[in-house]
């Protein structure tokens, strides 16, 4: 080091000493910040500042001499300093400026920018190495922060979702990102250089007007306006949704933004375009709309709920189906406008929704007018992006119409079934009757005293409403069509009085008002009795309180069809029976329902809805037609109009009494399983002039017709009996005798008993009969013209 110093030594100051010179130039180095340190040929310190030695972890510049780089840091760090140190000794040469690391004591890498030159005598001899270095940790650190935040903000240009452009003054693209890249269809590369019009496809050339949409012909490009504008700081960004054209000719939607004040990049003013591509928001919009516009459409009322039950959206149909507008609807509770009170059913639906994210089921709703709704529900949990609940969609089906349908249904049925179960109990009921008809009539034939007679008149009455019951049983539940017969006005309304004056209660007063000159009406009695009855229970229930019920007839001369009836009504006389009660009454809008099957203003159970079309479907069977005319709280009167034959003067006129025939010795052959009809018939017909032979079922019939064929005149044959049935037996008898007079007698319908008959025609008699009806029908088939025959066609 003597030898430094000496070759070093600093010329002395003027009016100092040569120690004054080196004394000023340690201070010089103890002063400065950058470490200095010197070396001879042996990368052994020799020297160095203050701050060298502060950071070698020493208290003065004199402890670093005489020791090297393994004394002062770790060996990886020496080996490296003292490769440098020899670099610079080998080669003569300075190595300046070049960064480097170096571990501090506390292990944290410290940054150094450092220089070496060749340490020379005063012959230029290379004695060491001169260094220099500072520590740059912080600029460093700050450094590699700002490449770090442009590296992100390059990141977040070059991956931005929008497109984004610089462009310069001569409104050329300068810089373009991915999403500028794939708008323009090529490169971002390509779009360097080009005019930011054409590259964004906005542009106008040869008269053309810019497809911008904002560019008239002969005008600047409303892209290249902004870009002016926003250099010479004299205008806002400019915003705008425009129509684009990009190369491939297909038009776009996009928002235009330029930047709001002007970029300097290398020092030239440069202006940042972003442009934000709607064509995909917008046709995602239009299938929106497309899409709300098929909800409005849907038959099906579609609302969408809130997690608390508010109603966010509803259709076209639910405004239909319930009456609110959408208006009204919106944000309101559906619960509310859905229910007059809430069930069970509806909670118990939007827990399940909730819980299990769907539901499937009926509920029974209600419009704004308070009219009743059964709908199919169909309810859907509806989720956002993330998975979390966000609303419940509701599609709901009106099935209140399919409801009744099926209600109505299954009560036609419920009719079919009890017609079938009513065809064999009036069979049953048919047999029982006739003997009790059969007996009375015999019993008749013989000298009685007044009494007796009356009770026989009154054994008659009985049996024949309990025949009346069964056809009438038949006739509503199978349409069985029953023969028509003259029928007095008068006797049909008294025996109707008299069912009332003994079933109604006491608060209603009947009156029955019928002249005694009333004309005769043709037709069934029972469908009669059923017509009136139907309209005095209903004028019964009008009057709960009590009140009057009146029962008329009265003759009528028609010579116009009656208004407001499709059927049309001939022209003459006709009968007609009125019912009228002074009750609540009907409004207009009930009396256009009231012929409606199934309809009914009667609480559920109450009533079936029949009564009234029955009434009006027996009248038109029968040529005739119904009248109503109702006040609310003023009372109903029906009037019931039925033809009456013509030539009448009055109902008071006799029939004539036809004579009961008689045989002549004629031999009939008589089948029945019913013990009791079987010898009443073999009485009666002895007792009348024939001769009897009697068989307990078909097999027994046909042998004995086998025996006695050729004396045998004519067959009575029950047609449901067992071993044989009648029909099966009439086939075997016509087979050996085609003309054989045989007269068929049933206790049920004859459809029930006659099927699979294929002859021409044979003789019906209905059970019960009467002895006048039994032998005029076996008198009506021996002259083969049958009273009241049935004809059978043949297959």
């Amino acid at each position: 080091m003597s030898n430094g110093r000496r070759n070093g030594q600093l010329e002395a100051l003027p009016g100092g000493s040569p120690l004054d010179a080196e004394g000023l130039f340690r201070m010089v180095l103890d002063t400065i910040s950058t470490r200095v340190f010197w070396k001879d040929m042996h990368s052994v310190y020799a020297g160095c500042n203050q701050f060298f030695a502060q950071d070698a972890g020493l208290l003065s510049p004199a402890e670093a001499v005489g020791k090297t780089d393994f004394d002062l840091c770790c060996r990886a760090d020496a080996e490296r300093f003292i490769r440098d140190d020899r670099e610079v000794i080998e080669s003569g040469r300075a190595k300046l400026n070049y960064e480097e690391t170096q571990t501090a004591g506390n292990g944290r890498a410290v940054w150094l920018r450092t220089s070496k030159i060749p340490w020379r005598d005063a012959n230029g001899t290379v004695v060491g190495v001169l260094g220099v270095y500072e520590d740059i940790t912080s600029q460093k650190a700050a450094l590699l922060d700002l490449e770090r935040k442009q590296a992100e903000l390059a990141a977040i240009y070059e991956h931005a979702p929008v497109v984004m452009v610089l462009v310069d003054s001569r409104h050329q693209v300068v810089r373009a990102n991915r999403a500028a890249a794939a708008f323009a269809g090529r490169s971002a590369d390509a779009l360097i250089g080009a005019k930011v019009a054409e590259a964004l496809g906005c542009y106008s050339d040869a008269g053309r007007s810019c497809p911008c949409g904002s560019c008239g012909e002969g005008d600047a490009c409303a892209l290249e306006r902004a870009i002016d504008d926003t250099l010479r700081q004299v205008a806002h960004p400019r915003f705008s949704v425009r129509p684009f054209l990009i190369r491939n000719g297909e038009p776009r939607l996009a928002t235009l933004l330029a930047s709001p004040a002007r970029v300097l990049v290398g020092g030239e003013p440069m202006v940042l375009l972003c442009l934000e591509d709607l064509t995909e928001r917008q046709r995602a919009e239009e299938r929106l709309r497309e899409q709300a516009a098929l909800l409005d459409i849907a038959h099906d009322a579609i609302c969408v709920l809130d997690l608390e039950g508010r109603v966010l959206y509803w259709n076209h149909a639910a405004e239909k189906l319930y009456g609110w507008p959408v208006e009204e609807a919106l944000g309101h509770n559906a619960s509310r406008l859905l229910f007059e009170e809430v069930p069970a059913e509806y909670i118990q639906a939007l827990e399940a929704v909730l819980k299990y994210g769907e539901w499937n089921g009926e509920l029974r709703q209600v419009n704004r007018d308070g009219k009743p709704a059964i709908v199919h529900c169909r309810a859907t949990l509806v989720r956002d992006a993330v998975g979390k609940p966000k609303s419940m969609l509701f599609v709901s089906t009106d099935v209140t119409e399919k409801k009744s349908l099926e209600a109505r249904f299954l009560r036609v049925q419920r009719l079919e079934t009890i017609g079938a179960l009513a065809s064999g109990i009036a069979h049953d009921l048919n047999n029982v009757l006739a003997p009790v008809s059969m007996t009375v009539d015999v019993l008749r034939l013989r000298p009685r005293d007044e009494q007796e007679q009356m009770l026989l008149q009154i054994l008659a009455t009985s049996a024949q409403r309990g025949a009346g019951i069964v056809r009438q049983l038949l006739t509503f539940s199978r349409g069985v069509e029953a023969a028509h017969v003259r029928l007095r006005p008068k006797v049909l309304i008294k025996e109707i009085a008299k069912i009332i004056q003994e079933t109604f209660p006491k608060s209603i007063q009947l009156r029955v008002d019928v002249r005694d000159d009333m004309w005769e009406l043709s037709g069934d009695p029972t469908q009669m009795h059923q017509v009136l009855l139907n309209l005095c229970v209903n004028a019964r229930d009008a009057m709960p309180e009590g009140g009057v019920l009146t029962l008329s007839a009265r003759n009528a001369r028609l010579d116009k069809v009656s208004a407001g009836d499709p059927v049309e009504i001939h022209n003459g006389p006709h009968v007609a029976l009125e019912v009228s009660d002074t009750g609540s009454g009907m409004t207009s809008e009930v009396l256009d329902k009231i012929f409606t099957p199934f309809f009914t203003t009667k609480p559920v159970g109450q009533g079936t809805g029949l009564g009234l079309s029955t009434v009006r479907d027996i009248a038109r069977n029968h040529g005739g037609f119904v009248q109503v005319k109702s006040q609310p709280a003023k009372g109903t009167c029906f009037s019931v109009y039925f033809p009456a034959p013509e030539g009448q003067t009055s109902e008071t006129r006799a029939a004539d009494a036809s004579p009961i025939p008689l045989g002549r010795g004629e031999l009939i052959l008589v089948a029945d399983d019913e013990q009791s009809i079987l010898k009443l018939a073999k009485h009666i017909l002895e007792t009348h002039g024939y001769r009897v032979l009697a068989a307990c079922d078909g097999r027994e019939a046909l042998a004995i017709f086998s025996r006695h064929r050729s004396a045998i005149r004519a067959v009575v044959l029950d047609l449901m009996m067992p071993n044989l049935d009648g029909p099966t037996a009439i086939r075997a008898l016509r087979s050996h005798d085609p003309h054989l007079p045989i007269l068929a007698v049933s206790g049920s319908e004859v459809k029930d008993g006659a099927q699979g008959i294929d002859l021409n025609e044979v003789a019906f008699l209905p059970k019960p009969f009467t002895v006048q009806n039994l032998l005029e029908a076996i008198d009506g088939a021996l002259r083969h013209a049958p009273l009241n025959a049935v004809r059978f066609p043949a297959k």
